[in-house]
């Protein structure tokens, strides 16, 4: 099974890499960014409604003018705790990865709308008392957002739904920079 997965990534790296170095007409071919993120937790079934601040870091490079891939690595920076009767809880971001589709268009010079749909990954962690427990979901994500450029550095503003699983969705805005190479 080891080879089996390892074989499938080379090969499918090996697929992807001519395409990005031969996209040099692209917006911004390949790229990095750093975002921070301010999302909310809700489940209607435990009236739970936490907002946590997030961190992460993301890759991605140009298929063509209009389509990118990217993948993104993040944790909580923020816990956020809900007063309960006995104890209180207080919840935690442990980690997020994804992978994801960015399609849109370049305005100019300047911006780049686009909308995002790919997979996530997230683990939230919860703290009662001396008891902790680790819930784990992947999920179909989607948002929306545009890149600003500003000579050669370019913010991104961004709303994204990454987890609505079980009555519970993991979503909200993010703001980051980002560079090209």
């Amino acid at each position: 099974m080891k080879q089996l997965v390892t074989s499938l990534f080379v090969a499918g790296t090996m697929a992807a890499t001519p395409a990005l170095s031969f996209a040099d007409d692209t917006h911004g071919k390949r790229y990095a960014a750093v975002d921070i993120g301010f999302y909310n937790i809700e489940n209607d079934n435990a009236d739970l409604d936490l907002e946590l601040t997030h961190v992460s870091g993301r890759v991605g490079g140009f298929l063509n003018d209009n389509l990118a891939l990217e993948a993104r690595l993040g944790t909580g920076i923020t816990d956020d705790k809900k007063e309960g009767i006995v104890n209180d809880t207080e919840v935690s971001l442990r980690y997020l990865v994804g992978a994801y589709l960015r399609a849109g268009a370049k305005i100019g010079n300047k911006l780049f709308p686009y909308v995002l749909l790919g997979f996530t990954r997230g683990d939230i962690e919860t703290e009662t008392g001396s008891s902790s427990d680790n819930n784990a979901e992947t999920d179909t994500s989607y948002g929306a957002g545009v890149d600003l450029n500003l000579s050669g550095l370019t913010v991104a503003l961004e709303y994204a739904n990454l987890i609505d699983k079980d009555d519970t969705s993991y979503s909200g805005f993010s703001i980051g920079l980002k560079s090209t190479f």
